[in-house]
């Protein structure tokens, strides 16, 4: 289940930080655009939290850039969780997510490396 999530919970804050980590070890300085906790609850972000019951399974977030453009943040699968299609689930939610606000664009900033294909 997906659901707005408020960044309080600690195993969420972990797997933001996780994110993190991955980021600066994969990605060139200059290329990381990733953002931590205390940015991901500004008003203009909707963070999201995918659970298997009352287990974390991922995140994402999907932030309004203008009223017709949203962008993609954030998104992380539980290493427990990967290849159990957990990521297609959150980038499918935000998809119909940002369809609702009637973005006519969405932005997703990627890194051409091989951790991310």
């Amino acid at each position: 289940m997906i659901k707005i999530n408020d960044l309080s919970d600690t195993l969420v804050k972990e797997l933001v930080k996780e994110h993190l980590n991955n980021m600066a070890v994969h990605s060139l300085p200059e290329s990381r655009h990733a953002l931590d906790a205390t940015e991901l609850i500004k008003p203009d972000i909707s963070f999201y939290c995918a659970r298997e019951g009352i287990h974390l399974a991922g995140c994402g977030a999907l932030r309004e850039l203008d009223d017709t453009h949203g962008e993609i943040k954030s998104m992380k699968t539980a290493d427990h969780y990967l290849r159990k299609g957990v990521g297609k689930q959150i980038l499918t939610h935000l998809i119909n997510e940002a369809e609702k606000r009637s973005y006519s664009r969405l932005s997703l900033t990627t890194y051409n490396r091989t951790a991310f294909s």
